[in-house]
């Protein structure tokens, strides 16, 4: 998947939002971190994946597409503040069912809080992005509602 646009569209709204910001708020990349981990959390809730004393699980998908959206923002974002913005990352279908993937990505999360390298960050977004295929969402969903989400 090339990210390249959505990675420009991520500078130029952090740039925004850190010209509202004082100069002792310029630095963001804790309280993206943290929020990364709440809106994957948020993700998880809506799909319901680890709800295993339901029969029945019916996640909204439109509402889920929107959470995914969100933490792809902030993984862009995240890489925005520490310049690793690659823009072609490869999307793996994975063969461990949701509830591994969402317990993976909360482990690349902490591996890249521990060493906030290139690779951890790489990694993580990989991740993220084949989460996008295991929730049956593609590239065009995810670039056409981006758009709408993000434009008002």
């Amino acid at each position: 998947m090339n990210l390249e646009r959505l990675y420009e569209f991520q500078k130029k709204l952090d740039g925004e939002i850190k010209d509202k910001l004082s100069d002792t708020e310029k630095s963001l990349l804790p309280k993206k971190l943290l929020a990364f981990q709440a809106k994957i959390g948020e993700l998880a809730t809506e799909t319901q994946c680890f709800k295993f004393w339901l029969s029945k699980k019916s996640p909204v998908k439109r509402k889920t597409l929107e959470k995914y959206i969100e933490c792809l923002y902030l993984v862009l974002s995240i890489g925005v503040e520490k310049n690793y913005t690659e823009t072609e990352f490869e999307i793996k279908q994975v063969e461990y069912n949701l509830t591994e993937q969402f317990l993976n990505l909360f482990i690349d999360m902490n591996d890249f809080m521990v060493y906030s390298s290139k690779d951890s960050y790489i990694t993580l977004m990989e991740d993220l992005l084949s989460l996008s295929l295991t929730l049956g969402f593609s590239e065009s969903d995810i670039v056409k509602n981006s758009k709408e989400f993000y434009s008002a």
